[in-house]
């Protein structure tokens, strides 16, 4: 099922669409590679720090390792197209724990994979593989957790943690506004 939903998002990978807070949650995660810290301003200058949690930034981080590396190697940069991949591979995956939900209930298998894919190329999660936001990660996080509270609770309690840090906003203004 992964593997059909993810053939499916990468057919149609071609043109996402990005945000400026995708920019601030991707310098961060430069920042704690590169200097080890939060600072931001060498990639957006200006700014210190994100209003964002650590959440996206840390699934950012193998992205961003396996772009420098393929960088080094090739000498072609494919930092931009490998980080959305973070959210194709999040929509696929989304599908999948779908079937496995639907499955989980008595649904004939067949009937599930094409439910489940129904809801992954009709509805709104479709889109959500084609754009940067937390709230398709923290969506899939819950499936996740929902789907192995009962046989696996402190797997399913791990998944609690980023579901929290992908989607919190921080209230304190940053440092330039003090």
């Amino acid at each position: 099922m992964f593997g059909c939903s993810f053939l499916i998002y990468f057919t149609f990978f071609g043109g996402h669409y990005v945000s400026g807070d995708t920019a601030q949650r991707i310098a961060w995660a430069k920042a704690l590679l590169d200097c080890h810290c939060n600072d931001i301003s060498a990639y957006i200058p200006g700014s210190h720090f994100t209003k964002y949690g650590i959440g996206v930034p840390l699934m950012h981080l193998p992205f961003i390792v396996a772009a420098r590396v393929f960088a080094r190697i090739t000498g072609v940069s494919i930092e931009g197209p490998l980080n959305m991949m973070l959210y194709t591979l999040n929509g696929a995956f989304g599908v999948a724990l779908i079937y496995l939900i639907v499955a989980r209930q008595g649904v004939q298998w067949r009937t599930a994979a094409i439910g489940a894919l129904a809801i992954g190329v009709t509805s709104v999660w479709f889109a959500y593989s084609k754009v940067e936001y937390a709230e398709a990660l923290v969506t899939t996080l819950i499936l996740a957790m929902y789907l192995l509270a009962d046989d696996h609770p402190w797997v399913a309690g791990l998944m609690g943690g980023p579901a929290i840090a992908a989607r919190e906003v921080f209230s304190m203004p940053n440092s330039d506004q003090i």
